[in-house]
């Protein structure tokens, strides 16, 4: 008899087996068949426990007749053997990763009948066993006063088990570990208690594999103790196998409205089963979860987790909600005593500490406390009166450690940065003593952090024989000039619509969530004198180039007005239109007389669904007019801050917010048909608006300074 080789062909998917008659390979025989196989892998594409649970190799072994045997492998999903004898076969199929580890296997048996073909289809899934578990979680020990860890592991099929964690209530830390949790997909809640109430919680999709350890660490950054409010971030270190996503969520809400979330899964063909869970409580089913206006103003973590139909794929998702009471635009009289007449200096900008603290930018430093009264303990009663020789600060921001960065007009000739502890004493691990300056030659009105730590310093270079051009300087975290930006570290741009023209990026720097940055400002648009200007808006990639799909060539500008328009804030909305606030002369040779909003697409092109073709002026006359500062509600719609002249146009008079609808309407329900008018009274007589925040409780902060004595003003907005 003869003896011929068998042929291996697999399909990624399922083990299937074809019998035609021919001579067998492996037994002496008058009549004999052959064989095809398919292989069904249902080990999932996913993040796995310290092993690669991705098939690359099959090793099929058959037993027949007698004592007749064949091994083979292959890297792919489908197989045919030829020439076996007739007779009752048993065939094992064992998956095997990169390394030559066995991740799964399946079996099955088929009859090989004389001159027929037989198919055989056999599932190879995960090997069934226990796996080890191990989970940490940890919180800041001072915020929960007695803890408790309520944690539940349920499998896909089968009975809820209990965890029990060990607790370190003096380290803020707690731990589980156990080596008997079943193979398979499992989900995974935890709620941490603080005497019995909920403070917080999460839920994941854990997979376990036999003889493989699955590990995930939380940290609870904050908590919401009870009466209060909170930041949380949670980082969960799990992979999902199903790629699960959240949409409809924001990153807050007010208490009176409702957010529609949709969960979906990215893998086509997957019937899933969606479970919504609220800070660790299961709050929903189905692919539709309605957060109604029954939350209460807090932090709130939405977990969606999704099972396949066999319960062998699974997945999550998280999005983070902030809820707060709504905003109506109206002067919050219990704020402090609103004009702070006793601090002299300006308050150009303004930034809220994770604790609610709030530290005001300007010829010094200022922190308050939440209710607006002087922090004594930071500082000297509430003021570091370090700043820059002949300069200010112009912006401020507060980094994830809580230290404080501060820039502005070093000696009114270079961009300065100065970095301070939480304290207000001077970070000395920073450039020289806490301090950068000289580098680059201009003026700086911008600051933003990335999320590597490096700094970006933004305004206009600047010389008395030379034109002005958007420039911006990056530093490392400890304040060296990171010299893989731009040019040895400085980027400059010129709009270039007027030879020597002077260009400003005084609207100030942001950081987009793909690392991108937009700078701000003005660009002279006509030769026939400085007064031709227009807002412009550039944007750059990572490394400080310019984005050439952004606008015209990395640039856009936007003219308003008779001839002069200065945008002196920006902001970026949640779908990534571009705002710009300022003024726009509308009185031919007069400045500073109204209030002018242009918004432009993430592609730097007009907006024609804001305003007329993607602008809006409101003239209010005077030559003391012009808006400073922009921010969005929750819904998109539109916040500017300014200053409206007097009758005499000679002084900043009063602040205005101006609410505005997403297509420039005045939104009518907030302030008093969509505007608030704040006098700041005798005692400082002017003032202006500088800089705009938000309170973590919905609250807007307005900074600035009185005019006519000199004094700081810090007003909120409820």
């Amino acid at each position: 008899m003869k003896r011929k080789s068998g042929i291996l062909v697999f399909l990624c998917m399922a083990i299937g087996v074809v019998v035609l008659s021919c001579s067998s390979p492996v037994l002496e025989s008058s009549v004999n068949g052959s064989l095809s196989i398919s292989i069904n892998d249902n080990v999932s594409r996913s993040l796995l426990p310290a092993l690669d649970m991705s098939p690359a190799l099959y090793t099929v072994v058959g037993t027949g007749p007698s004592t007749a045997t064949f091994s083979q492998d292959s890297t792919s999903g489908s197989l045919t053997i030829n020439a076996l004898a007739f007779g009752s076969w048993s065939i094992v199929v064992t998956a095997k990763n990169a390394a030559g580890t066995a991740i799964g296997s399946g079996t099955g048996t088929v009859l090989i009948s004389s001159n027929q073909s037989s198919t055989l289809a056999i599932t190879v899934v995960p090997f069934t066993g226990n796996g080890t578990l191990n989970l940490t979680l940890n919180w800041t020990a001072a915020d929960v006063q007695t803890a408790q860890v309520e944690s539940t592991l349920i499998p896909s099929n089968g009975s809820a088990r209990t965890l029990a964690f060990t607790l370190n209530a003096v380290s803020g830390s707690a731990s589980f570990a156990a080596s008997d949790i079943a193979a398979g997909y499992h989900t995974l809640t935890l709620k941490l208690k603080d005497n019995g109430a909920l403070v917080m919680g999460a839920v994941e999709v854990v997979r376990i594999v036999k003889s493989q350890a699955t590990t995930g660490s939380y940290t609870f950054a904050d908590i919401n103790n009870p009466g209060g409010s909170v930041v949380v971030n949670v980082n969960p270190e799990m992979g999902d196998p199903l790629t699960v996503s959240i949409s409809g969520a924001s990153a807050k809400k007010f208490t009176n409205q409702t957010l529609s979330l949709n969960a979906t899964i990215a893998e086509a063909g997957v019937n899933s089963t969606f479970i919504w869970y609220v800070n660790g409580e299961s709050s929903g089913a189905g692919a539709q979860f309605a957060f109604d206006d029954t939350w209460i103003p807090g932090y709130y973590r939405i977990d969606v987790t999704a099972f396949g139909a066999d319960g062998r794929r699974a997945g999550s998702a998280t999005s983070a909600v902030q809820v707060v009471n709504p905003f109506l635009g109206l002067e919050d009289t219990a704020f402090g005593s609103n004009v702070l007449n006793s601090q002299t200096g300006i308050g150009a900008a303004i930034a809220v500490q994770h604790d609610g603290k709030i530290v005001v930018a300007g010829t010094s430093l200022v922190r308050f406390l939440p209710n607006g009264l002087h922090d004594a303990t930071f500082g000297t009663n509430g003021v570091v009166a370090v700043g820059f020789p002949s300069g200010w600060f112009t912006s401020v921001l507060i980094q994830p450690d809580g230290k404080i960065l501060a820039a502005g007009f070093y000696n009114f000739q270079s961009f300065g940065v100065r970095r301070f502890l939480a304290d207000g004493t001077p970070d000395t691990s920073f450039g020289s003593g806490g301090l950068v300056s000289g580098n680059l030659t201009g003026y700086c009105y911008g600051l933003a952090l990335q999320s590597d730590g490096k700094i970006v310093a933004s305004g206009h270079t600047y010389s008395p024989s030379s034109s002005f051009d958007f420039s911006m300087i990056r530093y490392t975290q400890y304040g060296a000039v990171d010299t893989s930006f731009g040019v040895n570290g400085i980027v400059t741009t010129d709009f270039g619509l007027v030879s020597g023209g002077y260009d400003s990026a005084m609207a100030g720097v942001r950081i987009l969530s793909d690392g991108s940055i937009l700078l701000g400002g003005w660009t002279q648009n006509g030769a026939s004198n400085q007064r031709n200007r227009a807002f412009a808006v550039s944007k750059y990639g990572t490394g400080g180039n310019l984005d050439t799909t952004f606008g015209n060539n990395g640039r856009a500008s936007v003219a308003l007005g008779l001839d002069l328009a200065e945008a002196r804030g920006m902001c970026v909305d949640s779908v990534g239109r571009i705002i710009l606030v300022g003024e726009a002369n509308m009185i031919q040779g007069q400045s500073y007389n109204s209030y002018a909003i242009a918004r432009l697409t993430s592609n730097g092109l007009l907006d024609s669904t804001f305003g007329t073709n993607g602008a809006k002026v409101f003239e209010y006359g005077g030559s003391s007019t012009y808006a400073t500062a922009v921010t969005t509600l929750p819904d998109d719609s539109i916040v500017v801050s300014g200053a409206v002249g007097d009758s005499s146009g000679s002084n900043y008079a009063k602040i205005r917010l101006l609410f505005l609808n997403q297509d420039g309407t005045m939104k009518s329900g907030l302030g008093t048909a969509g505007a608030l008018t704040m006098d700041m009274g005798t005692a400082v007589l002017t003032g202006f608006s500088q800089s705009i925040a938000w309170q973590p409780d919905g609250k807007l902060l307005v900074s600035g300074n009185g005019n006519t004595n000199g004094k700081m003003v810090l007003v909120r907005v409820k």
